[in-house]
């Protein structure tokens, strides 16, 4: 079975409280704030098939969402985001009743179920949202949160 943690430093935390986060853009909450390391982990063996040391979450919630969404509505298609300082290329792309991964930055890739893709999406998508609305709390004020939100969990 697929698990998608996330690493969220305290750090991070601390700048992004301080940055009035009910008042960030889209676009910062996109691609500008809530820094994270993400990993891609088979639980039976607890090994790590793709480690991404910074992500910008939202993004990465967003992508996990949308290939989520269409991969329900059964759409083979392949959906890619990178961050705007090149650490990361993920593609997310649905091959009949599989799931392929990959970062074309670091080369890495993993295959799995769609069945297991789809589970550890609708876990990671709650479990990123409780978590950072747990630890920064002024975050839920934001009406471009709300909406991202929103469409993250439809």
């Amino acid at each position: 079975m697929l698990r998608i943690d996330i690493d969220i430093s305290q750090s991070t935390i601390d700048l992004e409280n301080n940055r009035n986060p009910d008042k960030l853009s889209l676009d910062e909450l996109l691609y500008w704030t809530f820094e994270t390391r993400v990993d891609f982990i088979i639980e039976s063996a607890e090994r790590s098939l793709l480690l991404v040391p910074e992500a910008a979450l939202f993004q990465i919630l967003q992508l996990i969402s949308t290939s989520r969404r269409h991969f329900l509505n059964d759409e083979n298609m392949e959906i890619f985001a990178s961050d705007r300082e090149g650490t990361y290329a993920l593609v997310i792309k649905n091959e009949g009743e599989n799931v392929v991964i990959r970062d074309d930055f670091y080369s890495t890739m993993f295959r799995v179920s769609l069945t297991d893709f789809l589970k550890a999406a609708d876990s990671f998508i709650k479990k990123a949202i409780e978590e950072v609305e747990m630890r920064c709390p002024n975050l839920i004020m934001n009406d471009n949160y709300q909406k991202l939100k929103t469409e993250l969990i439809s």
